[in-house]
C-alpha cells in the first residue's frame, strides 16, 4: 500500500473577517493541543514540560 504524505488542507479566498476567524481558531486548537500534552506530562507521561510551555507562550503571541 502507498501513503500519500501531502495534505491540500486549505483552498480558496477568504474575506479578512474569514481568514482572521479560521486563523484564530487554528492557533487555539493548536495551545489546545499542547495543553494536553502539558498535561498528560503532569500525570506522568514522558516529555519536556518547559519546551511545550514555551510552545503555547510563542503561539498566544501570534
Amino acid at each position: 500500500m502507498q501513503h500519500n504524505n501531502q495534505f491540500t488542507l486549505i483552498q480558496g479566498k477568504f474575506t479578512v473577517e474569514d481568514a482572521k476567524s479560521i486563523l484564530f481558531n487554528f492557533y487555539n486548537t493548536k495551545i489546545n493541543f499542547h495543553n494536553l500534552q502539558l498535561i498528560a506530562i503532569h500525570e506522568g507521561k514522558p516529555g519536556d514540560a518547559r519546551e511545550i510551555e514555551q510552545k503555547v507562550s510563542a503561539l498566544k503571541q501570534m
